[in-house]
């Protein structure tokens, strides 16, 4: 049940992203410069799935520490998975461009997007003390 529920909340996540993703162009993009787009952006995705995350974590929940962390990792490598694949086999993009989201001191944040990702269930547990 433990699978099934996170990874129904990992699904949600993807829909964040997504909408994320049309705010950043529909608004940030206009309204920010063009050097402070991304971080923001990466910044506000991280909210919008911590405050999912905090929300809907009680549904997920169970009293055994360790599974916070393998929901963690299976956060983290779902997201790494769905933006190589999508990106890749999705819209076409090249393997260099694939990297280059990587690159956080290019103003990308998913790098940091990949680490709350993996820290949130632990975090989460911490706070609802269930740890």
């Amino acid at each position: 049940m433990l699978i099934l529920r996170s990874t129904l909340i990992w699904l949600l996540f993807v829909v964040v992203a997504f909408g994320n993703g049309l705010l950043r162009q529909q608004w940030l993009e206009i309204w920010l410069p063009v050097s402070v787009v991304l971080p923001v952006s990466g910044l506000l995705l991280c909210c919008w799935i911590a405050l999912l995350c905090f929300i809907l974590f009680p549904w997920v929940s169970q009293r055994q520490p360790g599974r916070y962390w393998a929901v963690g990792w299976g956060w983290m490598l779902l997201t790494f998975a769905f933006e190589v694949g999508f990106g890749h086999w999705g819209l076409g993009r090249s393997w260099d461009d694939l990297i280059q989201v990587l690159a956080f001191w290019k103003g990308d944040f998913f790098f940091v997007v990949l680490l709350v990702s993996l820290v949130l269930p632990r975090l989460c547990a911490y706070f609802y003390r269930l740890d």
